[in-house]
């Protein structure tokens, strides 16, 4: 039977999505060393003996996500799980996080001459946003490279198959589909009662018909190789996709490059550069078409039905103007629209909201509204655009109304306040609600001015409290990494990317919810907003000025601020970069991008 079932519990998640052989325990930690390559492809390879281990890495496209268990043996065969998630296909029985999935098994024969590929022993693996996994057959006489893609515009993974003949006779190599393949379920459990499920074989030239079944048929000569491709997907009953394998998977490099090559960090350690790179793609990639508009999940194998007003809200979407990502910046004014009316119509922001209808919910988590109104302020006044601030005007001004309730609601002589990040995420909130109003033209703002006076005088003084607020970007993550206005252990943030990178049994920031087994793209991009918010202190104080306060050497190109590209560079004295010309900060913390000039 398919595996169709709603994903509530960490056991369940455990059992499902992510198979025990894919963490990796101490005992049979024995790949080899892993490895970055100068343009950041984390490699590893597979050292052969009688263990078995195991890792998993997951992507996505706008209507489906993949988690990709693989690992060996101990008899040195490949292990391997292709979970798809389809976001769009809903369960009857909505949650924040119930979705239909899929666990896709080998569906392809594969032979050279009358022997059939099986068993092959993986040698190498290879990450930078596929999957690429060389394996060896027959005592190295033949080599087959598996590169994973998510498919970035349909609902399917594409698995590109390369067969090369390394041996010295010429060899006929061969491919064609399984019996049932493909297969019709019908469930109760599902909206619609049915949905189509396959592995599709397709040849060559990458052309997926999704009701064609082809076969595949090459002489290889010594050295030469054959190509096909798997398309596993799911469809609506009599639904029938059709597109070029190829060219999705080339779609899905340049979404890549964008995030490794336009975005680009230069710190101390080229690991912490790569990490940056991986994470920004990982955080960018969990946006789905949905039939709400686009929308971001936290994904990490379960979450993709709701978006929260911390995850997505406070710490994803402001950061999607500053990189110039423009699909991010649709879903991003989307979500708050969608969270924005809640909060006009109940006088209450939900935590969450989620399922097909986007049902609001209530889960008493602390400090909602103050990260989402922070998150908002931010993007508008990093997006620069005056009409939609003015469109959000109102439900920044009711945000500020009620965290200026809750602020008056502190007692301040009490020295054992105990939820100061709230109080900091709020003064966050007033503060830039109040950088917005001055760009629009209010300038004695009555809602508030008191608010942010009354936190000031509750806290020691502007410059420890401001520091602490824009340093307050960890989400659990990296909690002590930032203090006061130094990075005080910078050590740690490298040996903590280190494990990450080399160690860890998932190249991102390990989800905080399940007890660090997999990894969710609002970590990624909590890591991103720590690196731009942390190390380089960048905050946006109004329309056309950004401040600049870096705590460590460094250099970051490929950001956008006030219409106009820039670097920010750190390595010999503040300033920032537009086009050829270099704008010394000579002390100065605020930069004018329309008077080009540092205040």
């Amino acid at each position: 039977m398919p595996e169709i079932y709603s994903i509530l519990q960490h056991s369940i998640r455990s059992k499902k999505n992510f198979p025990k052989w894919a963490f990796r325990s101490a005992k049979n930690f024995k790949l080899g060393n892993k490895t970055l390559s100068k343009d950041k492809v984390l490699s590893c390879a597979v050292l052969p003996g009688k263990y078995q281990t195991g890792d998993h890495y997951d992507c996505s496209g706008l209507h489906s996500s993949c988690v990709l268990s693989y690992g060996k043996t101990s008899k040195n065969a490949i292990k391997l799980k292709r979970h798809v998630i389809f976001p769009l296909i809903k369960l009857e029985t909505e949650s924040p996080t119930s979705n239909f999935s899929y666990s896709f098994k080998d569906s392809i024969n594969m032979y050279l001459e009358d022997t059939k590929i099986v068993n092959e022993s993986p040698v190498e693996i290879k990450i930078k946003g596929t999957l690429t996994i060389i394996s060896q057959f027959m005592n190295d006489g033949a080599r087959i490279i598996r590169t994973f893609s998510p498919s970035p515009n349909y609902p399917a993974l594409i698995e590109k198959i390369e067969v090369v003949n390394r041996s010295k006779d010429t060899a006929m190599f061969s491919a064609d589909e399984k019996k049932r393949s493909d297969k019709f379920i019908k469930s109760s459990k599902l909206t619609d009662k049915s949905v189509s499920i396959c592995s599709r074989l397709t040849d060559a030239n990458g052309d997926f018909r999704s009701n064609t079944k082809v076969s595949v048929k090459k002489k290889l000569v010594p050295n030469a190789s054959a190509v096909c491709y798997v398309v596993h997907f799911a469809t609506k009953k009599d639904s029938v996709i059709n597109f070029n394998a190829e060219r999705e998977m080339r779609e899905r490099i340049k979404l890549t490059d964008q995030m490794f090559k336009s975005v680009v960090l230069y710190s101390d350690d080229v690991a912490v550069d790569s990490f940056f790179s991986h994470c920004l793609l990982h955080g960018c990639e969990n946006i789905f078409n949905t039939k709400n508009g686009l929308l971001h999940f936290s994904g990490a194998g379960f979450n993709y039905n709701s978006i929260s007003a911390i995850e997505q809200c406070g710490i994803v979407n402001p950061i999607f103007p500053l990189i110039d990502y423009q699909t991010g910046i649709k879903q991003a004014i989307n979500s708050y629209k969608y969270f924005g009316k809640n909060l006009m119509d109940n006088d209450s922001l939900p935590d969450i909201i989620y399922g097909n209808n986007l049902t609001p919910a209530l889960l008493n988590i602390q400090g909602s509204l103050q990260a989402f109104a922070s998150g908002l302020a931010r993007f508008l006044l990093t997006y620069g655009s005056k009409e939609v601030a003015e469109e959000f005007l109102p439900i920044l001004s009711k945000a500020a109304t009620i965290i200026s309730q809750y602020i008056s609601s502190q007692n301040f002589d009490d020295h054992a306040i105990t939820d100061k990040n709230t109080l900091l995420d709020a003064y966050d909130a007033l503060i830039h609600i109040y950088y917005l109003k001055n760009s629009l033209g209010i300038i004695n703002d009555i809602e508030t001015i008191p608010s942010i006076n009354t936190l000031l005088k509750g806290f020691l003084d502007l410059k420890q409290l401001h520091s602490k607020a824009n340093n307050n970007s960890d989400f659990k993550l990296l909690q002590n990494m930032f203090v006061s206005d130094t990075l005080i252990e910078y050590d740690d943030l490298v040996k903590y990317v280190k494990h990450q990178l080399f160690e860890s049994n998932n190249i991102y920031p390990e989800f905080v919810y399940t007890n660090k087994q997999t990894s969710s793209a609002s970590d990624a991009m909590a890591f991103v907003k720590t690196i731009l918010d942390g190390m380089f202190g960048l905050d946006p104080i109004s329309f056309s000025v950004l401040r600049v306060n870096p705590k460590l050497k460094g250099k970051l190109i490929g950001l956008k601020y006030a219409q106009t590209l820039f670097e920010v560079d750190n390595t010999d004295g503040l300033k920032i970069k537009i086009s050829a010309k270099s704008y010394p900060s000579d002390g100065k913390t605020d930069f004018d991008f329309n008077l080009l000039t540092w205040k």
